[in-house]
């Protein structure tokens, strides 16, 4: 018979095996990336005689009511380079960095609001400061200094006059519009375009909408290659690749964290099974991420490999603080339980046959906003910000290799 301590020895050693190789319900061992500083970026207080630019340096500014602005983490290219937008007093330095975090060139872009890449070379930006309000377009090429393509102004007469048809009106400029998502491929370019013409007023005194126009556009912008109305519940996923698929998400209009059930198939298929399925299994991916009843549905990406990323929502039941320290300075963030902007962060990447291959816990950081994480086209990994108290970090996560 065995003595006390070694049955208990014994119970250790097999607890931590068990908890060592729990798997998923693909037989496999769920593995997770060691993450890899690439970048360090160091806070610097922003001046409204500032007009240079600091390579390695993250603005930070208060305005005149109080409210703390900082620079933002916008996106990667198809050759591993992120981008960060470093704000000055309306002008916005778009840099790049390579993989390993070297400085490589900026641009001076005003209010950039969403980007996208193409695989050859250029940058599509939505901006904030304009004089056309239906698509605010600058078109940057990677190895040119001045855009390529202008849009804030006038919208292109070709582009204009295809929503003209579609919707059936002339005027577009006595309706609201809103770019929900850009996303850039190989050679193309989706933008899905909200406006309040496809909307109705809900007894609420709410506009809900019934249906999201759907462009795409050749990479350097010269052709509008097709446009499509869809209905708010279905909305188009561009992949790496250039293929076009569609994600449907049954949710009661007037609440985004009422849905139950995804599915993604690719355009040209038949509908399927549901890639997510919470009336089946409330939490799908348990014990690893808890996603809770208040999550938002997410925002997806499929990278080239097929591997899809799921990025969650939902709002923080606390109050957050934080203090950041600017050479002799603090600035302190804050914001309240229920505010608008107080939320939490997670992600869960699934391989091409919806097995989960790895996650990030719940993130409690406000000031993350939605691009906190992005994922690389390739299907390498994707890269993640942390806004520490002294500094902003880069981290790399590459994704656990798998068989075919």
């Amino acid at each position: 018979m065995m003595s006390l301590n070694k049955c208990l020895s014994l119970f250790v050693v097999v607890s931590f095996l068990i908890t060592s190789f729990i798997v998923m319900g693909n037989g496999k061992r769920l593995s997770k990336p060691v993450a890899k500083i690439v970048c360090k970026l160091s806070y610097h207080k922003v001046v409204e005689q500032m007009f240079r630019c600091l390579p390695h340096s993250f603005g930070i500014y208060e305005d005149e009511m109080g409210a703390l602005f900082m620079g933002d983490f916008v996106g990667v290219d198809y050759q591993m380079h992120f981008y960060i937008a470093d704000y000055h007093f309306g002008k916005i330095f778009l840099k790049c960095f390579d993989k390993n975090g070297k400085f490589l060139k900026k641009w001076i872009i005003e209010g950039i609001i969403k980007i996208a890449f193409t695989k050859d070379n250029y940058i599509w930006i939505i901006t904030g400061i304009r004089e056309n309000k239906i698509l605010p377009i600058v078109i940057l090429h990677k190895n040119k200094k001045l855009p390529v393509v202008d849009w804030r102004k006038v919208l292109p007469v070709e582009v204009k006059a295809k929503i003209q048809s579609i919707l059936n009106i002339q005027d577009l400029e006595k309706y609201y519009w809103s770019v929900q998502k850009i996303v850039g491929s190989k050679d193309k370019v989706l933008i899905g375009l909200f406006t309040d013409k496809l909307s109705e007023r809900h007894r609420y005194g709410l506009d809900i909408p019934k249906g999201i126009l759907w462009l795409v556009f050749s990479s350097d912008g010269k052709k509008c290659l097709s446009i499509e109305i869809e209905k708010p519940n279905r909305e188009y996923v561009l992949d790496a690749n250039g293929n076009f698929w569609l994600c449907e998400i049954d949710y009661n209009l007037l609440d985004p964290q009422s849905w139950q059930k995804i599915w993604i198939w690719k355009k040209d298929e038949n509908k399927e099974k549901p890639l997510i399925d919470r009336t089946r299994n409330k939490e799908p991916w348990s014990p690893y991420l808890i996603l809770g009843e208040k999550v938002h549905f997410p925002d997806i990406y499929i990278d080239a490999k097929g591997n899809i990323y799921l990025t969650f929502i939902r709002n923080a039941d606390k109050n957050y603080t934080k203090k950041f320290f600017v050479n002799n300075e603090i600035f302190v963030y804050s914001i309240y339980k229920g505010s608008f902007g107080n939320f939490e962060y997670s992600l869960i990447v699934l391989n091409r046959k919806g097995q989960m291959i790895t996650y990030l816990p719940w993130t409690h950081q406000p000031e993350l906003g939605l691009h906190w994480i992005h994922p690389l086209p390739d299907g390498s990994g994707f890269y993640r910000i942390e806004y520490r108290e002294r500094e902003a970090v880069i981290y790399f996560h590459p994704l656990p290799s798998q068989k075919p």
